[in-house]
Order: C-alpha cells, then structure tokens, then sequence
C-alpha cells in the first residue's frame, strides 16, 4: 500500500469505505483522483 500526504495527513489509496474511517470528503477525492490517474497510466 502506497502511502501519499494531503495537507499534512498521510493518505492511504482510495478504498469504498473510507468516509467510514473519518476521511473528509476531500481527502476520499483525492485519493480516488490518485487511483483513477494511477490505472490510466497502468492502461497506456
């Protein structure tokens, strides 16, 4: 699991439930944004 940083949190990857473990709304978004760009890049 690749852990990235949004302001100043550690960021785990996008997973469906995360809202259920007190991530903000932004932080689900950007981890799902970082998930979409990591399987398109993947794809080309």
């Amino acid at each position: 699991m690749i852990n990235h940083y949004y302001n100043g949190k550690r960021l785990p990857e996008y997973y469906d439930t995360m809202y259920l473990d007190g991530y903000t709304g932004d932080e689900v978004y950007v981890a799902f944004h970082r998930s979409l760009q990591k399987q398109v890049s993947e794809m080309q």
